[in-house]
């Protein structure tokens, strides 16, 4: 089951986390092997497919597995560019996200969902 963890963001502005990831037991998953991707979509809502707001991958670089030995860690890395780009009609843009964490035989698994909010911008 995944876990609910809601995110807000500053549209205009480098966003950066880190997530650690881990199994049951509470012991980091050795991401050391590139036997892992991840991705991460952000839209409008949960049942339109024209409300894709994020595409976030590793293959893109929106999302970062660190391979530097058993740590776990995935960040999600939105760079001004990205969050700019956002349309936010009025003071904020609500949002939902999930996000999973693929192994080598395609299979998925959501570790995070929950709430993506966008605070607009007013000084550009």
């Amino acid at each position: 089951m995944a876990t609910s963890k809601d995110i807000s963001i500053d549209q205009g502005s480098e966003y950066i986390e880190h997530i650690l990831i881990q199994d049951a037991e509470g012991t980091a998953i050795d991401l050391v092997a590139d036997s892992y991707t991840a991705r991460m979509k952000v839209k409008s809502d949960y049942n339109t497919a024209a409300g894709l707001v994020f595409d976030m991958t590793t293959a893109n670089g929106m999302l970062e597995l660190h391979r530097g030995g058993v740590t776990g860690r995935l960040s999600i890395v939105l760079s001004e560019a990205d969050s700019s780009a956002i349309t936010v009609k009025g003071r904020i843009k609500d949002c939902v996200y999930d996000l999973e964490l693929v192994d080598s035989g395609s299979v998925p698994t959501r570790l995070y969902e929950g709430a993506f909010t966008i605070v607009a911008n007013v000084t550009e």
